[in-house]
């Protein structure tokens, strides 16, 4: 599984079992210019039933990368290519569909067969420090994963885990949580997520014709 991961040469393609599932040359959630925050939930609002849009800001960090900061992050400031999201393993293929910025984005899962979770891999952004700012990452899930509870295998909202990497045969993997390892205020407040569009309203049968 790694070797769709890692670039060849420069770290150990050895498997590894536990998130991010790769080995790389940092693993340091400072060494990222950007920051996933906390998921905003919306059932109903033209969702099937039993289905959620579960939405993630993308945050660039004020001052983007600093002195104390590794390599990586100036080669994600240059390119961020996948941000990968640890689920549950049970919840593998429940993801109908996930957007970036309300346009459909390609993603695919990963699981080694001893690990106990998954991670949803959503890829190619195409994005740079320029451009990534206050993007939304919105999933559109099935139940019974719709509580993001359970997709994300997690009581705790906050402990929502994810890496970024900086291209597909990438070396840098910077790992969080959502919230976590902040370095700086907001560079500003993210914007709400896209509205899911509604179903026409049914015609009322009270109403004058138009003219």
């Amino acid at each position: 599984l790694c070797r769709f991961a890692c670039a060849p040469g420069a770290v150990s393609a050895k498997l590894v079992v536990t998130f991010p599932f790769c080995r790389c040359t940092s693993y340091s959630c400072p060494d990222s210019p950007y920051y996933l925050d906390a998921p905003v939930v919306t059932m109903g609002a033209g969702l099937a039933p039993g289905m959620s849009l579960v939405c993630l800001p993308l945050i660039v960090r004020a001052g983007g990368c600093g002195s104390s900061q590794g390599p990586c992050c100036d080669m994600l400031a240059a390119s961020l290519h996948k941000i990968g999201i640890k689920t549950s393993k049970s919840c593998v293929g429940q993801v109908a569909s996930v957007m970036v910025d309300g346009k459909k984005q390609s993603y695919q899962y990963e699981s080694p067969a001893t690990a106990s979770e998954a991670v949803i891999k959503i890829m190619p952004l195409r994005l740079n420090i320029g451009t990534a700012n206050n993007k939304w990452i919105c999933l559109t899930v099935r139940a019974p994963c719709a509580d993001p509870k359970t997709l994300f295998a997690t009581s705790d909202l906050s402990r929502i885990s994810y890496y970024m990497s900086e291209a597909s045969e990438h070396v840098c993997c910077p790992t969080c949580n959502v919230h976590g390892d902040v370095l700086a205020p907001l560079a500003s407040s993210p914007p709400p997520p896209p509205q899911m569009p509604l179903p026409p309203a049914p015609p009322n049968p009270d109403a004058p014709p138009p003219p």
